[in-house]
This record gives structure tokens, C-alpha cells and sequence, in this order.
């Protein structure tokens, strides 16, 4: 029960009056006393400034960025977003967060993001202004080339170990083919020489002279062979390393970025 101070209109003396009735009687002279209650209303329009705000929380979600708290820092980003949903830096907060990046710099160095169609990033740059917009556009930029450059090295690996895969199947199925005709050629030569040496016929030593011919011509022509697609699978192999390394650069660079 809340009591208001008053004095009664008919004697002045000192009195207390419920305010939860519409009226009492004075202790002293026993006047009935009417309480009018009052009752304010605001009309039109408020505003209330947010900037302060959401620059305190922006604040907040960096410093959650920066000490690893990434889900802490999702959550400030959202809670900003509700209050200022055009609130640029909060949306590239929010990439980071969701990335595990503790600084907005570290954002150019993914390679492994496409940002060019992360949403977070679309409303960063679009929502930016000035000095700020140009900024978030070249990291998006940036992360983007190196995405595209390390899906493409990474493509060319791939077709690059599959070539020399390939080679490698060509090499050992030639070699077994052409074992074989040097075997057969050897076997040939060996027979119609015991021939010869039973028969005394001079002449059939044309067919061993002329079978091991063929067959050390067959078998230089498929080592000249040989040694080229071993050459071209080398090669390919190299190509793969070169790309590799590229990749293993980025990687390392992205990695020097988020511990530094």
C-alpha cells in the first residue's frame, strides 16, 4: 500500500492518503477527501542513438577476436546485427568468427574460402562507406585470388599425378610386351644354331643373325622409348611438386598470420 503526504482542505492538519483508493477521511476533523489520481502519457516519436552502442559492443567482439573466443565474439556480432542490421564492421566480425580469424587482417590470407560467396563478406563491403569499404573490398579481393590460385594448383596436382600414374602403366606393360619379344627372338636364335650345327647348312645362319638383329633394334627402340616417358613422367611429377609448394606457401602464410 503506497501513502501520499497531503493536508486536509478543511482543517490543514497533516494527513496520509492510500493512493490506492479514490478517497479517505481526515483523523482530525473527519472531512471525506477526494484523491484525483494522475496519470502521465507520452506522445510522438523517440529516438534513441545506438552508435555509441554498438561501437562498445563492436569493441567487445573484437577483443573476444583476438583472445580466441570465437563463438563469444558470433554471438556480440549477432546481438550487434539485431540493433544495426547495415553495421559493416560488424558483418566482417562476424567472418572472422565464424572462420577463427582473431584479426580482421588475417581475412586476406584464407585460401581455402571462397569469399567472392560468403554473405558475411557481400554485406561487409556492400554496407562499408569511404576509406573502410575500399579496404574490405581488396581483402575480399585478395582471399579470393588466393582461393581461386590454390584450387587451381591443387587441380593441376591431381592431373599431374594422374598423368605420371599413367606413364607409369605404359612403361611396365612395355616393358613386359617387349621382354617377352626379346625372350622369343633369343629363344628363336638359340634353336636354329643347334639346327645349324646338326644340319652343317651354312645358309641358316641368316635366320639367328637376322631374328638377333631385329631383336637388339626392337629392344634399343624401346629403351629410347622407355627413358622418354620416363622423362614426361619426371616431369609431371616436378609439375605436381612446383604446385604443391605453392600451396604448402599459402598455407604456411595463413597459418604465420592467425598464431602471429
Amino acid at each position: 500500500m503506497a501513502l501520499l503526504s497531503a493536508k486536509c482542505p478543511e482543517c490543514g492538519a497533516n494527513i496520509d492518503i492510500d493512493n490506492s483508493r479514490d478517497f479517505c477521511f481526515c483523523n482530525y476533523c473527519g472531512a471525506k477527501i477526494f484523491h484525483e489520481k494522475q496519470r502521465l502519457e507520452v506522445s510522438g516519436t523517440v529516438t534513441v542513438d545506438t552508435t555509441t552502442m554498438t561501437d562498445t559492443m563492436l569493441e567487445r567482439a573484437l577483443l573476444q577476436l583476438n583472445g580466441g573466443e570465437f563463438q563469444a565474439a558470433l554471438s556480440t556480432c549477432d546481438r550487434i546485427l539485431d540493433i544495426q542490421p547495415h553495421f559493416a564492421p560488424a558483418y566482417m566480425a562476424r567472418f572472422c568468427a565464424r572462420h577463427e580469424l582473431r584479426h580482421i587482417g588475417d581475412a586476406e590470407y584464407l585460401y581455402d574460402i571462397p569469399t567472392a560467396d560468403d554473405q558475411d563478406m557481400i554485406y561487409a563491403v556492400d554496407f562499408a562507406e569511404g576509406e573502410t569499404k575500399e579496404q574490405y573490398r581488396k581483402t575480399a579481393e585478395k582471399s579470393q585470388r588466393r582461393y581461386e590460385e590454390y584450387t587451381e594448383n591443387a587441380r593441376c596436382i591431381q592431373n599431374s599425378l594422374d598423368r605420371a600414374e599413367q606413364l607409369d602403366k605404359t612403361i611396365r606393360i612395355e616393358a613386359q610386351n617387349n621382354s617377352g619379344f626379346i625372350i622369343i627372338g633369343i629363344v628363336i636364335t638359340v634353336l636354329t644354331a643347334i639346327l645349324w650345327l646338326i644340319l652343317q647348312k651354312s645358309w641358316l645362319l641368316i635366320i639367328p643373325v637376322a631374328i638377333l638383329a631385329g631383336a637388339i633394334a626392337a629392344y634399343i627402340y624401346w629403351r629410347k622409348k622407355e627413358k622418354k616417358r620416363e622423362a614426361e613422367m619426371t616431369a609431371c611429377i616436378e609439375e605436381g611438386e612446383r604446385f604443391q609448394q605453392r600451396n604448402s606457401e599459402m598455407e604456411k602464410d595463413y597459418l604465420d598470420a592467425v598464431k602471429g
